[in-house]
């Protein structure tokens, strides 16, 4: 029978008792009685009073004086430093300890020693020191002793019994997956509380109670001031409707009462990201806005359209076709006109060699798409509670692993592919060489995207005249 020779240190240190040492400090430390500040004056578990700085830091006396970032950043990293003794069990059973699980143990103890110098009423807590030595018995034990599985004793071997040998990927003693994932939600969410140290953030909504809010267009035509007949908006609908079968072209018409609070262009732009007029890639929409009685009109462009409408275009087309019309009373002939306008202007812009190509659309979309994306989602994600952080981190951590295993279990189908002809061709069986794929893995991946590609539309919304066009901010505003 194989057996493992326990190595001894100078002194008669060994791996064993180290491991033993390491997770009797960290109990002591966990239960140790804390006194100060921080609490009532009774007994109070280190464990408590360490998690008393989580559920509410400013309380605490290190945190009294703001929510400083160096603080913070200790004190997080300081917690996570805690997955070591989930690291630990793994490495002893491992043949050999990775660079990088070396390299975490010790960044682990440098920034549990910063914790001391940065959070100074953390050093008069005993629990703090008992935790620290747990910390460094770990790293003493799998940086700087020799492996406990180092030196296989000599002599005849035989199978160890009541253990199933498998055909798993062997531990190789580095940081698992999992563990990296943590600390890079981790991180993320430190640089989001040290953006929002630096430039707090103050939620606030788009509009006063009562005011014009930006949604989605979900016809060609909308009249909210009933100033057009229902025949007038059936008309429209089927005209922009035709002209949108015949060129790929889509244009809108939105007519309100009032202007909405605060700048309008934000209003407008807000309203043509949320009803996506124009093809995806293309961008070819066009929404000609109309606020009666602030006498406002504005010509919001798509993107693809910028070409052949610019800025000037835009302006001009508003001055000459629509505003004379309206100014005169005649509402119907003043959209009749620009409409007509925006039609001459646009019909071609995608017939022919004008079409742009795939990476002239890939590049539009990432220009466009990025950015607005970053101004919608920055805003919540810097204005969310911890334990929303807590659980995105979570969740994100799941389906992140899990996509990445998907990603190598459909590379693997790949791999096989390749063996199979290589097979094919030297004559060999054909399924000689292939690796294992977990197919269910893949299923259960599809699963997850749709799952969370419905709750997004369910958020989201479905526009009826949507194509999944993107719009840059070009057109032009006019008051008369």
């Amino acid at each position: 029978m194989s057996s493992v020779v326990e190595i001894e240190a100078p002194g008669g240190v060994t791996p064993r008792s180290s491991y033993r040492l390491a997770w009797i400090l960290l109990g002591a430390s966990l239960i140790c009685p804390t006194f100060g500040e921080a609490t009532t004056g009774a007994y109070s578990p280190f464990a408590f009073y360490v998690l008393s700085y989580v559920i509410a830091p400013e309380l605490m006396p290190s945190f009294r004086d703001g929510m400083n970032p160096l603080r913070v950043w200790i004190f997080t990293l300081a917690v996570f430093s805690n997955v070591v003794f989930l690291l630990a069990p793994y490495l002893r059973r491992c043949g050999r300890v990775a660079m990088s699980s070396r390299a975490l143990l010790v960044a682990s103890l440098a920034v549990d020693l910063a914790a001391g110098l940065v959070l100074r009423d953390f050093t008069k807590a005993p629990g703090y020191w008992l935790w620290l030595a747990s910390i460094a018995t770990l790293a003493w034990m799998f940086v700087a002793l020799p492996n406990p599985q180092a030196a296989p004793a000599s002599g005849p071997t035989a199978p160890t019994r009541g253990r199933r040998r498998t055909a798993s990927v062997p531990e190789t003693g580095a940081v698992p997956l999992a563990i990296w994932v943590g600390l890079a939600w981790t991180l993320f969410w430190l640089a989001v509380a040290s953006v929002n140290y630096a430039h707090p953030f103050v939620a606030a909504s788009a509009t006063r109670a009562g005011g014009l809010a930006p949604h989605a267009l979900i016809s060609y035509f909308t009249d909210e001031t009933q100033l057009f007949t229902r025949d007038d908006i059936d008309r429209y609908n089927a005209l922009l409707g035709r002209f949108e079968k015949d060129t790929s072209n889509q244009i809108a018409v939105a007519v309100y009462p009032d202007a909405p609070d605060g700048a309008l262009e934000e209003f407008t732009i807000r309203t043509a990201d949320l009803s996506r007029l124009g093809r995806k890639g293309l961008d070819n929409g066009a929404i000609l806005f109309v606020f009666a009685k602030p006498r406002l009109a504005r010509l919001e462009i798509g993107y693809g359209l910028e070409s052949v409408i610019n800025d000037g275009k835009a302006g001009s087309r508003l001055d000459a076709s629509f505003i004379p019309a309206w100014q005169r009373g005649e509402r119907t002939q003043a959209i009749d006109a620009t409409l007509a306008a925006l039609f001459d202007d646009v019909r071609g812009a995608y017939s022919g060699g004008a079409m742009p190509g795939r990476v002239r659309v890939l590049a539009r979309q990432i220009i466009v798409e990025v950015p607005k994306a970053a101004r919608v989602v920055w805003p919540a994600v810097r204005s969310t509670t911890l334990s929303v952080r807590i659980a995105v981190a979570f969740f994100g951590s799941l389906i992140g692993m899990g996509l990445l295993d998907a990603f190598r279990q459909t590379m693997g189908i790949g791999r096989n592919a390749v063996r199979a002809v290589k097979n094919l061709s030297s004559r060999r069986p054909l399924t000689k060489g292939f690796e294992r794929v977990r197919i269910d893995s893949i299923v259960d991946t599809f699963k997850v995207i749709g799952i969370i590609l419905a709750g997004i539309a369910a958020v989201v919304g479905v526009v009826i005249v949507a194509g999944g066009g993107a719009f840059g901010g070009g057109g032009a505003l006019r008051h008369w």
